[in-house]
């Protein structure tokens, strides 16, 4: 929720920038799933902010074409998504409660292949965690989403 932090993140800070807790539950959708799921986060109403939208980790790599409303290419880590394989997604209990909303498919679907689990009751335990023992991060953009055919608004 906050623009940027640092170079020094106190407390207060983090609890600014991060407001909500949250359990975190893990999920396991195939590789068929996954991509309705991706392709219904890529829909338009993600382009003009009216929805919500994901951060997808490392080495997950999404090229999308707005204009034919597909993916072009899923991959993890180098490998294309297998439509057979079981992937584990991470996911806020918010957004489990209203998966079917957020990500366009049943929970029910997604739990035929495995019965999702909680991993933590508590995202900013983890966030808190983590920064406590890894400093000086930055961030930069790895192009994990690449969007052909969209046009760029005008710049003021």
């Amino acid at each position: 929720r906050a623009d940027s932090m640092g170079p020094i993140v106190r407390f207060g800070d983090l609890k600014e920038g991060f407001p909500y807790d949250d359990w975190v539950y893990c999920l396991y959708p195939n590789g068929a799933q996954l991509k309705r799921m991706v392709t219904y986060i890529l829909r338009d109403e993600a382009f003009r902010n009216e929805t919500e939208f994901y951060q997808f980790s490392r080495g997950f790599s999404v090229v999308y074409d707005y204009a034919q409303k597909k993916i072009e290419s899923l991959s993890l880590n180098g490998e294309p998504i297998d439509d057979a394989k079981i992937y584990t997604v991470g996911l806020q209990r918010y957004h489990v409660n209203s998966f079917d909303k957020f990500l366009g498919l049943p929970l029910a679907e997604v739990e035929s292949n495995r019965k999702s689990n909680i991993v933590s009751t508590s995202c900013f335990a983890i966030l808190d965690e983590y920064l406590s023992v890894h400093g000086k991060l930055s961030a930069k953009v790895e192009g994990r989403i690449v969007v052909k055919g969209l046009e760029q608004p005008a710049r003021a």
